[in-house]
């Protein structure tokens, strides 16, 4: 992947991570990680905030073993693009969770068809096995807000005609 791409993935889940951060922080609870339905028509990004029990023996491996047959169910699918991305939360950081799994969504209609599909549903038996070790979970589903366009920004990144490239108006 392009560092300067993986750069600016890396900075807007950090914004997304301390969004949600300062919301627990000032509501003192957070959802049940019940998914929404539906998911949105348009292009969003879903995100799963994780408590896990690394006391628990092989807690990070499970998950990501785990994740590796949802992923493999997602590419077969149909979208590569898709897959999950699990990413641990630095020591030191605020909030009660330890880990962020991630994924890009460009549709509806392909999130559905990914969804439910047999592969999917099969491997995500072993996510369902999980939940000895992720004890809670918060679950998102986000839509991109261009904040300005051209180079460096994720739509500029992506390239036009792509499923998240935005175009904004200029002033003239």
């Amino acid at each position: 992947m392009n560092p300067t791409v993986q750069h600016v993935r890396t900075r807007l889940f950090l914004l997304l991570v301390l969004s949600l951060v300062i919301t627990h922080v000032a509501t003192a609870q957070l959802p049940s990680p019940a998914q929404p339905s539906p998911a949105p028509a348009q292009a969003f990004q879903a995100i799963h905030l994780l408590w896990v029990d690394t006391q628990q023996p092989h807690a990070e491996e499970r998950m990501r073993m785990a994740l590796a047959g949802l992923n493999e169910a997602i590419r077969k699918a149909g979208c590569a693009d898709c897959v999950y991305h699990l990413w641990r939360v630095s020591e030191g950081s605020p909030g009660s969770y330890n880990y962020m799994q991630q994924s890009d969504w460009p549709s509806r209609a392909l999130y559905d068809k990914v969804h439910s599909s047999p592969d999917y549903t099969a491997a995500s038996q072993a996510w369902a096995a999980l939940r000895s070790v992720v004890t809670r979970e918060v679950y998102v589903r986000q839509n991109e807000v261009p904040v300005q366009s051209g180079p460096g920004t994720m739509a500029a990144l992506r390239g036009p005609g792509s499923r998240a490239a935005i175009e904004l108006p200029t002033s003239k």
